[in-house]
């Protein structure tokens, strides 16, 4: 026993009396039967509660994309005017505000949803000084406003000589003021140092879900695809599409004509069944881009990719459904569900026949382009 070392606590006195510095071991003991203990993190349903009936905090046309709580996306190649874009959501978020901006390319905004000494929070992650305030002059001319009124509905912040840790804290930051009711993150692959590290894309995609319900923002990203493809790059790419209620993509026409469109790649309209599909160009006169009419070439309302079906044919009319599904699915970018819609309507729009039933059914190209290459 004389090796037994027996300490007991040492006595302080606090405010004039003697009191155990022993910090005792924490509770343990399970809640009992039946009940839930406070310490739970997660938020219970209200079942007496109603859903909001306002309108989606943004809209093109009469088309919701999303609220305010939520995440959506604009999908573009480099130099397809993914920035130009940005500024006409600022201009539609800035005529929700009171000021009457010369064009949107049809986006709007909902007054509903913005808030008395709010803003909207632009954060470009790409470009450099010079090119954001290009940005800057477009969208004054844009919205009709000088630099002292354009500053009461908008913060723009550069990311880029920022490291994606310094540009998730700042975002982070900047978002928890309050001060915000809309959130442009221009270039998302600011913020991944890796855009094929899985677990940092669900990290990066729950910090975004998270501020947009926890600060009530609606928070709108851009992201590229895949060089000479529609798909989203990466798994941040995969990820960004699983979390957002929306997802647009601005494509490049002939005549140097864009449309912003919810038609090709890996679109998604969670709130809408409608079909969106603005077409825009440079306007001289004015120096930004403005909706346009639609010119000839403008691809049908259509929701398949009809180069892409003529080039998983190859040289050849006929193929077995579940190889062409696969083929076109991979080429597209698209899941499974989606091919089958791509082709109900190629059916129904005759270019494809379906011979056969079951397991072995094959569809047929229907040869009515004189550019088949057989």
């Amino acid at each position: 026993m004389k090796d037994l070392n027996v300490q007991t606590p040492e006595m302080v006195r606090v405010d004039g009396q003697l009191k155990s510095n022993f910090n005792s071991l924490p509770n343990t003991t399970p809640p009992a039967k039946g009940t839930i203990p406070a310490t739970l993190s997660a938020v219970k349903v209200d079942l007496s509660g109603e859903p909001s009936n306002l309108p989606e905090a943004l809209l093109v046309g009469d088309v919701g994309l999303f609220n305010k709580g939520e995440i959506a996306t604009i999908v573009a190649q480099p130099g397809s005017g993914k920035s130009n874009v940005c500024e006409a959501i600022i201009a539609a978020y800035a005529a929700a505000k009171g000021f009457n901006p010369l064009d949107t390319l049809n986006f709007i905004y909902s007054p509903e949803h913005t808030s008395e000494g709010k803003k909207a929070l632009w954060v470009d992650t790409e470009r450099t000084a010079n090119d954001t305030l290009k940005s800057v002059r477009r969208l004054r001319n844009r919205c009709g406003t000088t630099p002292a009124e354009l500053d009461t509905c908008l913060d723009f912040y550069r990311f880029r000589k920022l490291n994606p840790s310094e540009s998730l804290t700042d975002l982070k930051t900047l978002v928890a003021s309050g001060n915000y009711d809309l959130v442009i993150l221009d270039g998302i692959f600011g913020f991944s140092p890796d855009i094929n590290n899985l677990e940092r894309a669900g990290v990066i995609m729950k910090e975004l879900e998270i501020l947009a319900e926890t600060y009530d923002v609606a928070i709108l990203c851009t992201i590229h695809p895949n060089k000479n493809s529609d798909t989203i790059s990466g798994n941040l790419g995969s990820t960004l599409y699983k979390f957002c209620r929306a997802v647009l993509y601005i494509e490049k026409l002939k005549n140097e004509v864009r449309r912003l469109t919810s038609e090709i790649g890996q679109h998604k309209l969670s709130h809408a069944g409608g079909v969106i599909n603005t077409p825009f160009a440079w306007n001289t006169e004015l120096g930004f881009f403005t909706v346009c009419d639609a010119p000839d070439n403008m691809p049908a309302t259509v929701l398949y990719d009809w180069d892409k079906v003529k080039k998983v044919f190859g040289n050849t009319t006929e193929m077995a459904s579940n190889d062409f599904k696969a083929q076109y699915g991979l080429a597209v970018g698209i899941k499974q569900s989606t091919v089958s819609r791509h082709i109900g309507i190629l059916i129904k729009d005759g270019k494809l026949a379906s011979l056969g039933n079951s397991k072995a059914t094959r569809y047929k190209l229907i040869n009515d382009d004189e550019d088949l290459p057989f």
